[in-house]
């Protein structure tokens, strides 16, 4: 055999110590249909090499028309390809460092990090096949509107008892059980004012400001829980009002009043509560006094709480 003919196997130079080669063509000299095979053993190692448009491992034992091939290497569209039908391990074990398949279905995978589109919980049979693809379920997926879903039926809001959408909105058909919470959920303002002031005046005595929602676009609704302090400065009962009232504009509107009638030598603390209109924006308030008559008897001497924005 000379180098020319030994190059047909991958360049593999046959004219070794020891070798066996044996070749046959079911063409003819100018088109050659040829199919091969060659043995070779040398101080570096050994070869044993096919040639052939197919190479296929098929059972002595079934018949010609019931023959399998669970091993077959040849080319599928001018590609190199290695086809094996049947247990491909005996002992059930795989070792690869890449395995890229259309269709993969494992009772029990053990992963590090899984980069994918989708992922769903589905119930499989024992083909692998979806037993039903509207039950109950968990999809993580980066399609569609929500990132991660868990529901039943079709994969919509109204279907899903938890999801997550693009936006970082999230939704919950059920309770909520947590030890801590942290987060700005409800808008919220302190009210603290001291002072002296007889309420023979007329005039605010502390605003303070509710902030608008924490969402853009959201409505809260104005709570205001607020407990005002009196002193009586004289033997007769003494006589004044307490307003609550909203910048509107560059002018206060009255919201709320409360009638003060206190008797001599009492100290009370008035509570002062009230429940404004669903608002968007940022809303200032005031707690303000008048006189009714006898308002130079008390002085109003605190006025504390908040102000909340109820969603």
């Amino acid at each position: 055999m000379d180098t020319s003919e030994s190059a047909i196997f991958h360049g593999l130079e046959m004219s070794r110590k020891s070798w066996a080669y044996h070749r046959i063509n079911g063409g003819d000299p100018n088109n050659p249909v040829v199919a091969g095979i060659a043995l070779s053993a040398y101080p570096g190692g050994s070869d044993f090499v096919v040639q052939s448009d197919r190479f296929a491992i098929t059972t002595p034992t079934a018949g010609y028309g019931a023959r399998k091939f669970p091993f077959v290497v040849g080319t599928v569209g001018g590609l190199s390809t290695v086809g094996i039908t049947g247990q491909l391990l005996v002992d059930g074990s795989i070792t690869a460092n890449k395995l890229t398949v259309n269709s993969l279905a494992a009772i029990t995978a053990n992963m590090g990090t899984v980069n994918g589109g989708t992922f769903k919980t589905h119930t499989l049979d024992v083909n692998g096949n979806i037993v039903d693809a509207h039950e109950f379920r968990v999809e993580l997926s980066n399609v569609g509107a929500w990132p991660i879903w868990v529901g039943a039926g079709d994969k919509n809001e109204n279907n899903a008892v938890f999801w997550v959408d693009r936006s970082g909105n999230a939704g919950f058909k059920g309770r909520v059980s947590a030890p801590n919470i942290v987060g700005n959920f409800n808008r919220l303002a302190p009210v603290d004012w001291t002072g002296s002031v007889s309420m023979n005046n007329t005039t605010g005595i502390v605003n303070f400001t509710l902030p608008a929602p924490v969402l853009l676009g959201e409505s809260h609704t104005p709570l205001i829980v607020l407990s005002a302090g009196v002193d009586h400065a004289s033997s007769d009962n003494g006589r004044a009002f307490i307003y609550i009232q909203k910048l509107v504009g560059a002018a206060w509107v009255t919201v709320d009043t409360y009638f003060i009638i206190q008797g001599s030598g009492h100290k009370f603390n008035h509570a002062l509560n009230y429940v404004g209109d669903p608002t968007t924006a940022e809303a200032t308030y005031r707690v303000a006094i008048a006189d009714s008559s006898r308002g130079d008897r008390l002085i109003i001497t605190k006025v504390r709480g908040f102000i909340q924005g109820l969603r």
